[in-house]
């Protein structure tokens, strides 16, 4: 079984499923959007964080001693080419100017710890929310760890980005699921490639196969978002990107796609531009530079192209 590395555990959330829950972000993902909230979750292995600005200029000498000299103090200089991740660096500095985005969890790890918060999770409807990168990328642990929070009565939502061969493992997986967020970016292939590295072919397939085979549950509106349901409820999201994914065409095409499936309710998720900071900790390439969010008049403008349906979280 390939145990995946883990970038964050984020405790208390309330912004990905009903209720309050752990969200647990699995390293690696098939696509590489260029608007990426989590550069760090792309790559399947372990990557140096750099923050230079968390240095506190520690006197008479820096207290990091890297084993292949790959970090130069005063001029706060890495040299990742040399970088063996021997880790040192993140032991010796007092001021978390170094990190490793990706620590390895057993499975029974990840129970016991989110067996203590059973109390917040059963009072709030609540539970865990697999996302990434992209949780499906690693089928045989997810469906482990599943089965295993399921024995515990602890519900279980994923989120995905829809690139995953749709065959009885996986079909297992989604059916032990409440909740699934399935990401729809770009309708046309030839952008997707552009701005996503892959194209959309399987990704529009499987949720077309999900709705046709009756594997999931449509929901109408918030009211329907309940649990337990008899099959997963499946709620599309649609990440706006201005330039990229906001453009009239790609929205109205994306419109008509989900109101051929009978979609009705769906989510949209404004541009965030924190992303940016965190590429550049690890030294991933920013080929899309806007580092601003996006105003009430863009969010209302995408909207718009969505008459008809209901929003799950989504707000101006």
């Amino acid at each position: 079984m390939k145990v995946p590395y883990i970038v964050d555990i984020k405790e208390n959330s309330l912004d990905d499923g009903i209720g309050i829950r752990s969200v647990i972000f699995f390293k690696g993902c098939a696509l590489k959007c260029v608007w990426c909230q989590n550069p760090e979750a792309q790559n399947v292995n372990p990557e140096l964080v750099y923050q230079p600005k968390n240095c506190i200029h520690c006197t008479p000498q820096c207290f990091v001693h890297c084993p292949n000299d790959a970090f130069n103090y005063p001029n706060m200089v890495l040299n990742r080419s040399v970088c063996i991740l021997s880790q040192c660096c993140t032991i010796d500095c007092p001021a978390d100017v170094f990190s490793v985005a990706g620590k390895l969890y057993t499975v029974n790890e990840l129970v016991e710890r989110f067996r203590s918060n059973m109390i917040f999770y059963r009072n709030s409807n609540g539970g865990i929310s697999l996302s990434g990168g992209e949780p499906m990328m690693f089928p045989e642990f997810i469906l482990n760890l599943i089965m295993r929070l399921r024995e515990i009565n602890i519900g279980i939502a994923i989120e995905t980005c829809g690139l995953f061969p749709l065959n009885s493992q996986t079909k297992k997986i989604l059916e032990q699921v409440q909740f699934i967020y399935y990401d729809v970016k770009i309708m046309n292939s030839n952008k997707h490639i552009q701005y996503c590295g892959v194209d959309n072919v399987t990704i529009l397939e499987n949720l077309k196969q999900l709705v046709k085979e009756g594997l999931v549950t449509l929901p109408k509106n918030n009211s329907e978002l309940k649990i337990p349901a008899s099959k997963p409820l499946l709620v599309p999201r649609i990440p706006l990107i201005p330039h990229i994914t906001i453009k009239s065409d790609n929205l109205k095409e994306i419109a008509q796609f989900l109101k051929s499936l009978n979609i009705s309710l769906i989510d949209l998720l404004p541009y965030n531009p924190l992303w940016i900071e965190k590429a550049h900790s690890i030294d991933h390439p920013v080929s899309y530079p806007r580092d601003s969010w996006m105003n009430d008049k863009e969010k209302l403008s995408a909207a718009s192209f969505f008459k008809g349906f209901k929003f799950d979280t989504f707000v101006i």
